[in-house]
């Protein structure tokens, strides 16, 4: 049986000085052992500076407490709208005997790391630009099943585990498989 151990993810470098990976993990399974659960709502309620009984106090200026409310209220804003662009899709594309239902706009490739969305339609003309948009988007797409493998492995399911080291493995992303998988696979043979 695998041991478990949580590992928080590498975050923006203001919010990595104030409390360490190894930290948050911890403060985050206070969160879920107080409530039962983990969700948004709750860490931020648990880091708001005025509760007095909150568990992730210390995680306050990484959740946003120290900003003005304005400034808050503006990043909360411009999440809601990249929402709002995501989930605009034209209609249904016809592509001989197959539709597809595409996203509208995609991420911008000219904008690099910044964010920016262009129609998907414009991508078309520049050969280029459209594979930095095609790659962009299996770069998101190979990311979640990597992290879908990872959450495989950790509870044991061998067979999805399988189908997604397959679908890794056809874009050429196949992960090292662990020692204790791989003899297992070898002694099931």
């Amino acid at each position: 049986m695998p041991r478990h151990r949580a590992v928080a993810a590498v975050a923006p470098p203001e919010a990595s000085s104030r409390v360490s990976a190894r930290e948050k993990a911890v403060i985050l399974k206070a969160v879920a052992d107080k409530h039962g659960s983990l969700a948004a709502a709750l860490v931020v309620r648990e880091s708001d500076p005025a509760n007095p009984g909150g568990v992730a106090r210390s995680l306050a200026g990484v959740v946003g407490w120290g900003k003005p409310d304005a400034e808050a209220a503006t990043l909360w804003r411009e999440d809601q709208a990249r929402a709002v662009i995501r989930s605009v899709t034209p209609e249904l594309i016809q592509l001989g005997v197959f539709e597809v239902k595409a996203p509208f706009y995609v991420h911008d490739p000219a904008a690099g790391a910044k964010a920016g969305y262009v129609p998907l339609a414009s991508l078309k003309s520049g050969k280029e630009m459209a594979e930095d948009a095609l790659q962009s988007e299996v770069e998101r797409a190979v990311s979640a099943l990597e992290r879908a493998y990872s959450i495989a492995l950790a509870l044991e399911q061998e067979t999805e585990g399988a189908a997604i080291f397959g679908a890794l493995a056809a874009l050429g992303r196949a992960p090292a498989i662990p020692a204790e998988v791989g003899e297992s696979a070898s002694a099931s043979v």
